[in-house]
């Protein structure tokens, strides 16, 4: 079971990141998952709700263009793996297409990790006839009185969905089965079942908990991991490793609106390396990436750890200064991180750099000054620096 959710996050973590993937690609990608579970039977995916993609589609068209908002028992779990933005298993239930399943629920949200930005959801329906059969459910059930309850993951508010509800009541053996949603629990009867079969059997349900839990453990552990690295990737410039433009202007704006609540202030630097494209003409590509690197080194050394940093393209380098409203504080910041880049050149091997920036400023303190207002001031104050640097080298 865990393996197979894994798959319905992984997918719902891949539309996350793409939500205008094409059909293609998600066929594709359903193939590969399919054929890898054991126990899978369809995956749907229902952008705003409504099942616009399901794989296979042999013997479950009836469930395309359906709306779980329609359907008052699947929009219920449906709504529940929205609200806690996390995998939740629904059933067993009735399925649309036929027949009876569990139901793997992963929410998608465009904006992770904000998760505030809702796309749609990813289901996978697992055959909890394969899925018991697989765990021996069937063969112990034939030997002696088993059964499970817990629907939705409710535990013992769940209803029994296997075997004789009274067996709660008389259970040799009671165990709870924790799922990645809430839990199961198993119950055995009659009392003197230790004495009639072998000890596995015994405990059965230990047997298939205990290893389920530390499967769940593993699975959310590659889940997170595989999420921190695609979310990673998408918030860092790959060259430098400093935040990239689409974590900046997400930095930017969650500053502007701390100020606002505050009355605070902040700074914003617009720094530029002066003839850069010389750089590469002269020496290639291969050595002024390398000089990037070396800028964002500087950089990083020349301002305090709370400052954030980023490479928004090209040879420009956008920092945010919080709690600073003072003229010369400002200028004293400016010129530390001239004096760190420009003042030693940069060596690879035989070959030494001498660089220099430009760099720009805007501070806030208009509260109705925007994001990309407060951009395009520090943009127009580099300029004006690399004019002023022009002009005194007898350039203008």
């Amino acid at each position: 079971m865990y393996l197979d959710t894994f798959y319905a996050n992984n997918l719902a973590t891949i539309i996350s990141l793409s939500p205008e993937i094409s059909e293609s690609q998600l066929r594709h990608l359903a193939q590969k998952t399919y054929r890898k579970s054991k126990h899978l039977k369809n995956i749907a995916i229902a952008p705003n709700d409504i099942i616009e993609f399901i794989y296979p589609v042999e013997g479950n068209k009836a469930a395309l263009g359906l709306d779980y908002r329609t359907v008052p028992e699947q929009w219920e779990t449906v709504t529940k793996a929205r609200n806690q933005q996390s995998i939740f298993i629904a059933g067993p239930l009735e399925l649309v297409q036929g027949g009876a399943g569990l139901i793997a629920r992963a929410p998608i949200f465009k904006d992770p990790p904000n998760n505030r930005d809702y796309w749609g959801v990813c289901s996978v329906v697992l055959d909890l006839k394969s899925l018991f059969k697989d765990a021996g459910i069937y063969e112990t059930s034939k030997r002696y009185n088993l059964a499970i309850r817990g629907k939705d993951g409710k535990g013992a508010l769940g209803d029994v969905f296997f075997g004789d509800p009274a067996v709660f009541d008389s259970n040799y053996v009671q165990e709870k089965a924790v799922l990645p949603s809430g839990v199961w629990e198993i119950a055995i009867s009659p009392p003197l079942l230790h004495e009639a079969f072998p000890f596995y059997q015994n405990y059965i349900s230990r047997l298939i908990g205990y290893p389920l839990v530390l499967l769940v453990i593993l699975i959310f552990a590659c889940i997170y991991y595989l999420y921190y690295k695609a979310y990673g990737h998408s918030m860092r410039d790959a060259l430098t490793l400093l935040p990239n433009r689409r974590y900046f202007l997400y930095a930017l704006q969650q500053m502007i609106s701390t100020s606002r609540k505050k009355g605070s202030s902040f700074v914003l630097l617009n720094i530029d390396v002066d003839d850069f494209k010389s750089v590469n003409d002269t020496y290639g590509h291969v050595i002024g990436d390398k000089l990037l690197i070396e800028i964002a080194l500087r950089l990083k050394a020349a301002v305090r750890s709370s400052d954030i940093i980023a490479r928004t393209g090209g040879d420009e380098y956008l920092v945010i200064i919080p709690r600073m409203v003072h003229e010369e504080d400002l200028q004293r910041v400016i010129a530390t991180i001239k004096k760190s880049i420009n003042e030693k050149p940069a060596e690879f091997g035989y070959i030494k750099i001498h660089t220099s920036v430009s760099i720009g400023y805007a501070i806030y303190m208009d509260e109705e000054m925007t994001a990309a207002e407060l951009m395009t001031a520090a943009d127009l104050s580099m300029y004006e620096d690399k004019k002023s640097k022009l002009a005194r080298n007898g350039s203008l």
